[in-house]
């Protein structure tokens, strides 16, 4: 509702209620312009007291506003309350009168001062201006700054995805360099694996081989302790069936061959210790030189 309108009906309020008649027949026709709702009718007709009916119309009303205030003054008219309305229509000419005087009044120092306001403003608007062109221009510079990176960016993203292309080719270059290896080393191993299969077969063999050169050698050297100790035994049966006779006389050159024939049979015979201490290829020698012995005692026979 116009707040004109308002206050005339706050001015009228106690002359409304205590002179309004015929309340429910302007509730009615109220209902029927429009201005109340059915639930707000029957409510009125719930209260008993018409000041409260007054009152309630009055703040429906004014809740309401626009065509609603003139159907209230028409009812009024209608229902033989016309005294209140010209009551009201009375408080608001007055209303109307002081704010037109009151406009009259402060209407060339309200123009002054809306000229200084409008002026101020202006000079705010001008002053807001120029900061925003400022403004404008830095983020004009910013925006050019800003396309000229993304345009390097572009160019170097550019450049990394020829790069990346460029990788992922030696990448795959690679890859298949390492399947080769791979390979290889796979053939590698597999060689290796036979390299020491026949290593482990070589080493068998050889084992096996030095185990039965051990046992041929432990034969060996049997055999030459059992021909050492016959020839031992032969060698003192010799020596006891023939002894040596007396030295002879004979010329130098000749005393000197039969003393040395017998220096060499008069040595000892080596001990088996000597014999079984050797080698597998050493117990030959010691066999001639003990038949050299021999043969030099029948040759000193001769010469005697």
């Amino acid at each position: 509702m116009d707040p004109i309108q308002k206050t005339a009906l706050t001015k009228c309020n106690l002359y409304i209620k205590k002179n309004l008649t015929n309340i429910d027949r302007i509730l009615d026709i109220l209902l029927k312009e429009g201005c109340l709702l059915w639930d707000e009718r029957i409510q009125f007709g719930s209260e008993k007291s018409s000041d409260d009916k007054c009152q309630n119309l009055l703040e429906i009303l004014v809740r309401r506003g626009g065509i609603c205030y003139k159907t209230f003054l028409d009812s009024l008219k209608t229902t033989g309350n016309e005294h209140i309305a010209k009551e009201i229509e009375d408080a608001l000419s007055f209303r109307k009168g002081d704010d037109k005087q009151m406009s009259e009044s402060g209407s060339e120092d309200e123009k002054d001062k809306t000229i200084t306001d409008l002026r101020v403003r202006i000079d705010e608007l001008t002053l807001e201006l120029e900061d925003k062109n400022v403004k404008l221009k830095l983020l004009r510079d910013q925006q050019r700054r800003a396309l000229d990176d993304l345009r390097k960016q572009r160019e170097k993203n550019s450049e990394k995805d020829l790069t990346i292309k460029s990788l992922e080719r030696k990448n795959h270059d690679l890859e298949k360099e390492i399947n080769k290896l791979k390979n290889t080393i796979e053939n590698i191993q597999k060689q290796l694996r036979r390299v020491e299969e026949e290593k482990k077969k070589t080493a068998n063999e050889q084992l096996r081989a030095i185990q039965n050169l051990e046992r041929k050698q432990e034969a060996t050297q049997k055999t030459c302790e059992k021909l050492c100790e016959n020839f031992t035994a032969f060698a003192k049966d010799f020596s006891k069936n023939f002894p040596l006779q007396a030295e002879v006389k004979v010329p130098n050159q000749k005393a000197q061959a039969i003393k040395d024939i017998q220096d060499e049979v008069q040595k000892p015979s080596p001990p088996k210790s000597l014999i079984t201490d050797r080698d597998d290829g050493d117990w030959l020698p010691v066999i001639l030189a003990m038949l050299r012995t021999g043969e030099q005692q029948e040759h000193l026979d001769d010469l005697n």
